[in-house]
């Protein structure tokens, strides 16, 4: 909760709010989260449908032009586990969902990126780049140092203990999903399956 409002109020990064708010929520892996598209989305089931992930590195690229060369570009495969699965969405999450998607048309719209067949992705830089998992991943690190440097002064002036982050990734967001769904009672083999 002190991260997420930590990130909401803070004027660098709450434009990353609205996908760790869908992180926590969904219990997406990054590279799921980041290749998610429209497509997957079905707005009248409360249902996300998993099935490929976006990475972004190196591949041999083999044409005329660049012979030989390694090349950074994004492809898209098979989840970690090749097999489709199902996140259902609560109502909050379907409005935060249908309330980004409106909010965000214009910066797709710069992007409108094909990768490997799949188009219509959901999350875009500001810029109109797709995401990458790893700088997704240094984001969280700053956010970190942040949020605690933040929280030091807060704490000095407040005169208590201050309540620090530990180092963390986005993949620890995939773990407080399973537990809050364990916590509200959600069968463990459904979760297994989610």
């Amino acid at each position: 909760r002190l991260f997420l409002e930590f990130i909401r109020k803070d004027a660098h990064y709450q434009r990353v709010y609205e996908g760790i708010y869908i992180l926590f929520n969904t219990g997406l892996r990054i590279s799921e989260f980041v290749g998610l598209t429209i497509d997957d989305i079905d707005f009248d089931n409360h249902m996300i449908s998993v099935n490929h992930q976006l990475l972004y590195g190196r591949n041999k690229v083999d044409n005329k032009l660049n012979r030989g060369i390694n090349a950074k570009r994004y492809c898209a495969t098979a989840t970690k586990s090749s097999i489709e699965r199902f996140v259902p969405m609560s109502d909050a999450l379907l409005m935060f969902l249908q309330k980004y998607y409106r909010d965000t048309a214009e910066v797709r719209e710069k992007g409108n990126y094909v990768v490997d067949g799949y188009a219509n992705f959901v999350f875009y830089s500001k810029r109109g780049n797709l995401l990458i998992p790893q700088t997704t991943t240094r984001t969280f690190k700053k956010i970190k140092i942040c949020y605690n440097n933040a929280e030091l002064k807060k704490s000095k002036a407040e005169n208590r203990e201050p309540i620090l982050l530990d180092n963390f990734s986005p993949h620890i967001l995939r773990h407080t999903f399973c537990t809050r769904m364990a916590e509200k009672g959600m069968d463990v083999r459904v979760l297994q399956k989610i």
